[in-house]
Parts: structure tokens; sequence; C-alpha cells
């Protein structure tokens, strides 16, 4: 998927108590699964955390609780991602409505 409706205001609203790393980090993470239309697996994670510092690693695992949802080693968009994207939520990448 190439594009998607962004809610200015539900990413206002959902991460105005995000550091600018972690809504930067975020962004990029939503961007991803919804680029490649599939969840987060385990070895990306794990790629992206070995490039991190320990606070930057600890957002990210912020990041995962509060957005995404594990199952089975994969992350899913939550819920709470699926409103600030606004789209129809996919089985092969999301966990929500």
């Amino acid at each position: 998927m190439e594009t998607y409706k962004f809610s200015i205001n539900d990413w206002v609203i959902k991460t105005q108590l995000l550091t600018l790393a972690e809504r930067g980090m975020l962004k990029d993470l939503i961007d991803q699964v919804v680029y490649f239309e599939v969840a987060l697996s385990a070895a990306k994670v794990q790629m992206i955390r070995e490039r991190l510092t320990k606070e930057e690693g600890e957002s990210l695992n912020y990041l995962l609780d509060q957005f995404f949802v594990e199952e089975n080693g994969a992350y899913f968009l939550s819920d709470r991602a699926l409103k600030i994207v606004r789209i129809k939520p996919n089985p092969s990448f999301c966990r929500g409505a």
C-alpha cells in the first residue's frame, strides 16, 4: 500500500506525550507495516533494536507496547495505531477494529 489517510488531529492527540524521537520512530514503524502490508517480525524488530542506544531501545519497547499487538512473534498494528492511519483493518498486519 503506497498511500493512506493520515489524521493529523489523531496523531497529535495520540502522540502528544511522546518525545520527538519517539514520534519519528513510531511513524517509521507504522509506515513500514502499511507499505509492506505485513506485521513486523521479531527478526525485523531485533534488527532495528541492534542499531539503537539503550534509551532508544526502551522507547521502541514502549511504542511496541502502546501501538502494536504482539502475536506469535510478530507485531501487528493495534486499534490505537489504526486510529492514526485510518486504514481498513487487514488481517495480515492489523489486530484492531
